[in-house]
């Protein structure tokens, strides 16, 4: 669950891999808004970066999509870097959320 910096909204997400296709999907919703948001990679995961885009489902599926979001491991799986940026209709983006977790150090 995500607790804004106001406080003010929340939200609860959840990300799937599918051993098949090499691919990652994941959903959100929150209390800005009554609407699931879905994301899906395009291409199999690589072991070190996760690139979601949004995608429709069922009439949207082939709407061009309004966010991205890349997920970065690094130092050995110690450290995440998740940025999620908005996508407008000239296909700039423009940077919504930045997370970062690091994983001290083994000793």
């Amino acid at each position: 669950m995500f607790d804004g910096p106001s406080g003010k909204t929340t939200g609860q997400g959840l990300i799937g891999f599918e051993s098949d296709t090499g691919k990652f999907t994941s959903v959100w919703t929150d209390s800005r808004a009554t609407r699931m948001s879905f994301r899906q990679s395009d291409a199999p995961f690589d072991g070190k970066e996760i690139v979601l885009v949004g995608k429709g489902l069922g009439a949207d599926a082939t709407a061009p999509s309004k966010s991205r979001t890349v997920t970065r491991l690094e130092d050995d799986g110690r450290k995440i870097i998740h940025r999620q940026n908005a996508i407008d209709a000239d296909n700039n983006e423009r940077p919504v959320m930045e997370l970062i977790l690091t994983r001290p150090a083994p000793g």
